[in-house]
């Protein structure tokens, strides 16, 4: 007896490619994230992603914008290392990447389709163009977010492993084992 015609195509070979089209932007993050660890392990999340963008730099002599030989993908990430938030650009031209680091102190000026910044580890003016412009906007609207209200560092995998195993062996801290300072 033939298959069913659904059940053919339940069972029809997905590409890679084909499987990136149709995934959330959930398991986008989720896929970008594994590769991105091999870079920093210290990555802890995707936060945000533009599909493709171009660096630019700021000549101070010229007072003009040249193109840098960085292009591609987009991540803004957390890390469990200070600096905690980090651009990355996942160069597509070359082998070099681009990273900046994300502070309170990073300058940040959105000017559609570009996003200006300077970051304090670097005197250098980084201008990203951005292929789609509803990108730019939720890049930048993250990062102002990050800037202005910074959240709190997020805990280090050492802690969480030492949380987690004091959690396995039953231990508490000292604040759950204190009764107001009497004896039981």
């Amino acid at each position: 007896m033939p298959p069913k015609k659904n059940q053919a195509e339940a069972h029809r070979y997905t590409s890679p490619l084909e499987a990136q089209r149709n995934a959330t932007k959930g398991q986008t993050f989720a896929m970008n994230l594994t590769v991105l660890r091999r870079m920093d392990p210290t990555i802890a999340e995707v936060i945000d992603m533009a599909g493709h963008v171009v660096v630019y730099h700021f000549d101070v002599r010229s007072q003009a914008w040249a193109k840098s030989d960085v292009e591609g993908s987009l991540f803004l990430v957390r890390r469990t290392l200070h600096p905690h938030f980090r651009v990355i650009v996942l160069n597509r031209s070359g082998m070099e990447n681009h990273e900046m680091d994300v502070t309170p102190e990073t300058l940040v000026q959105p000017e559609s389709p570009y996003l200006i910044c300077r970051s304090p580890s670097s005197p250098a003016v980084v201008g990203l163009w951005f292929y789609k412009e509803e990108e730019q906007a939720s890049i930048s609207s993250v990062l102002l977010s990050l800037i202005n209200n910074p959240p709190p560092p997020p805990p280090s995998a050492e802690a969480e492993a030492g949380n987690h195993l004091r959690g396995m062996l039953g231990i508490t801290s000292s604040s759950e084992n204190s009764n107001g300072g009497g004896v039981p």
